[in-house]
């Protein structure tokens, strides 16, 4: 049961068109305008929580607490650190990575689950 709670929560206008990238990682560029995610394990600053459709629309952007996140591969578990994948969605994190938080919920590709988000990141130990 996805949920959410305890949200810190920040708004910035999105660069484009960001409507497909509800409850993926999201980052922000040097002209302060929310963009997705440069690559697989790329900085982000915390999970988009709605729909901007275009640019320059404002969109709401969960830093801190429990969120709601879309998940980008199979058979990830509840405690899992997890990173962003190429497309923003949650990947679990491997040994150095940097994590960005910890699956609340398990589940699959596509599935939309409980995430506790880890502000400032961390680098997964071995």
């Amino acid at each position: 049961m996805a949920r959410e709670e305890a949200l810190k929560c920040i708004s910035l206008q999105a660069s484009d068109d960001l409507s497909a990238l509800q409850w993926t990682f999201v980052d922000v560029n040097s002209s302060e305008l929310l963009i997705a995610p440069t690559g697989q394990g790329a900085k982000v600053i915390g999970v988009l929580q709605d729909k901007p459709a275009a640019a320059g629309r404002v969109g709401s952007v969960a830093i801190e607490g429990v969120t709601m996140i879309k998940l980008g591969a199979d058979s990830l578990t509840a405690g899992m650190a997890v990173t962003t994948g190429a497309d923003g969605q949650a990947e679990q994190a491997a040994t150095g990575d940097i994590a960005h938080g910890t699956l609340l919920e398990g589940g699959d590709t596509d599935e939309v689950v409980a995430c506790l988000l880890s502000p400032n990141g961390y680098i997964v130990p071995a």
